[in-house]
């Protein structure tokens, strides 16, 4: 099996896709809910890594808005970040193959808190998780499926003319 498969890179632009659609539209949903126009809104959040988003639009919701939307749009900002780990390690690792058949996994080094941690190594990392295309796919179409909680969040909220009252033409 050529490393990534077909299958596998067809799966890692989908998550990829899918993953930026819905940081989008959290970031429209952000810029709604702060009364901003998308082009301040997205010049703003620009820098924020997915983190930073994620935080900044729980903690956003919870101060403005009531608790029963705030609580919706979170959850949606949950099920969307979910998603970035396998994110990031599509983003940033090579592959080699997994333990299951048709599967691949991410091979690299972490230095995060000032350890170094081996990533897919034979012989130091054996546990890593490997992942089929079908497992890639599946978080994609939930990613898909995000996004599309999303547009209905911000139609049903009222955020919609708010959003688009600030849009470049």
């Amino acid at each position: 099996m050529a490393l990534p498969s077909e299958a596998h890179l067809v799966a890692f632009g989908r998550l990829i896709h899918n993953f930026a659609y819905c940081e989008f539209g959290i970031k429209l949903v952000i810029g709604g809910t702060m009364r901003t126009g998308i082009d301040e809104t997205m010049i703003a959040l620009q820098p924020y890594s997915a983190t930073h988003v994620h935080d900044a639009a729980k903690s956003l919701a919870k101060e403005k808005l009531n608790a029963k939307i705030a609580g919706k749009f979170c959850q949606i900002v949950g099920d969307w970040f979910k998603h970035n780990g396998l994110r990031n390690t599509v983003a940033h690792s090579r592959w080699t193959i997994g333990d299951r058949p048709n599967s691949i996994k991410p091979q690299g080094v972490s230095i995060r808190r000032g350890r170094v941690r081996w990533l897919g190594i034979k012989g130091i990392d054996d546990g890593a998780i490997d992942y089929t295309a079908e497992d890639i796919e599946a978080a994609a179409r939930e990613l898909a499926d995000v996004g599309e909680r999303i547009k209905v969040f911000i139609q049903s909220t009222g955020l919609s003319p708010v959003i688009d009252q600030g849009a470049k033409g």
